[in-house]
C-alpha cells in the first residue's frame, strides 16, 4: 500500500508565481498544487534540480490577491505531456525559507479556499 509520507498534504490550486529562470530571464510559472512546504509547477522553462530560486506566489484571495515570497530549491523535475509549441516541464520545489507572515498568509489561504 502507498501511503502518504508528506508533513503538510498538497491542494490543487492554479496560480501565477513569478520567478528567475536560470539564465536571469523573469518567467512566470503556474503552480498546480501547494503545501505549506512547497509548490509544484508547471513551466515552458527546464529548470535543472538542486537549482535555487526566489518566489513570487500570487495568492488569489476573495478579498483580492495577495503576494508572498518563499524561497525554495527544484527537487524534482519530470517531462510534461508534449506539445508541438513549446517543451513544457513539471517540477517540484521545496520552500527553503519563509517568512512567519507569509507563511500565515498561505496558511490563511488554504484554509479559505480549500477547508484545511
Amino acid at each position: 500500500m502507498n501511503q502518504e509520507r508528506r508533513r503538510h498534504p498538497r491542494y490543487p490550486v492554479k496560480i501565477p508565481i513569478k520567478t528567475k529562470s536560470p539564465a536571469g530571464e523573469e518567467i512566470t510559472i503556474s503552480a498546480a498544487n501547494i503545501s505549506l512546504t512547497g509548490v509544484y509547477c508547471h513551466s515552458s522553462h527546464f529548470i535543472p534540480e538542486m537549482t535555487q530560486m526566489r518566489l513570487q506566489v500570487e495568492l488569489p484571495f476573495s478579498a483580492g490577491s495577495e503576494f508572498i515570497s518563499a524561497d525554495g530549491v527544484v527537487v524534482r523535475v519530470e517531462p510534461d505531456e508534449p506539445s508541438p509549441e513549446t517543451e513544457n516541464y513539471r517540477f517540484a520545489l521545496f520552500f527553503t525559507s519563509i517568512s512567519p507572515e507569509d507563511r500565515e498568509k498561505l496558511k490563511h489561504y488554504l484554509e479559505e479556499h480549500v477547508k484545511l
